[in-house]
């Protein structure tokens, strides 16, 4: 083996992990937003369901190929609010905060509820007003109890409330687990931040 061999291999395997790295995101794009993703998640975004974007990470194959099981999920969606106005309308009479602690409040009466999948909810920070790419925006987060495969899985959930021009998003960071919060909370908001709104 030559020297300039040997150089070449030591530069290769110095630059691999750099260039593999590159390949782990691929980028989504669709009416609303462009942005990127892990390869080890995957776009399943449905417009017909007021999607703006769903991305998952599933447990193992099986639960991918089932399309189903315990999934970590990113949920952004324009579903019009509970109070039947229209988005625009919403916007204008209520504030972020207003409308995610409404939404909360069902949530909690919806795991009273013994056919509802999540149990012992919990909230674990308060509704709080944020800047979300200049828009106005709240988050809060909660805990829940889920049963999955006879187990009981407790989840740890953001859910944030943002103000789009004259549209209104509802923004779910649901990880696997609570195990796992804080590494997937990361990959989320890496998607988040790297995002861009149309």
């Amino acid at each position: 083996m030559t020297k300039n061999t040997m150089i070449k291999i030591i530069y290769l395997m110095m630059f691999l992990p750099f260039l593999s790295s590159c390949d782990k995101n691929h980028k989504i794009e669709n009416d609303y937003v462009i942005t990127s993703i892990p390869e080890d998640y995957h776009d399943v975004t449905d417009k017909s369901k007021n999607d703006i974007l769903y991305v998952v990470k599933f447990q193992n194959f099986n639960d991918k190929a089932n399309n189903g099981g315990l999934q970590s999920i990113l949920s952004i969606d324009n579903i019009q609010d509970l109070t039947i106005l229209p988005n625009s309308q919403t916007v204008k009479e209520f504030t972020p905060i207003e409308i995610l602690t409404s939404r909360l409040k069902i949530i909690e009466e919806e795991t009273r509820n013994p056919d509802f999948g999540w149990k012992n909810f919990q909230i674990m920070e308060q509704p709080k007003e944020i800047n979300f790419k200049g828009y106005k925006a709240a988050e809060s987060t909660f805990t829940v109890t889920e049963k999955y495969q006879g187990q009981t899985i407790d989840r740890k959930i953001k859910r944030m409330v943002v103000f789009v021009k004259n549209d209104l998003w509802n923004i779910v960071i649901a990880p696997r687990e609570t195990s796992t919060y804080n590494d997937e909370l990361k990959e989320f908001e890496n998607i988040l931040n790297n995002m861009k709104i149309k």
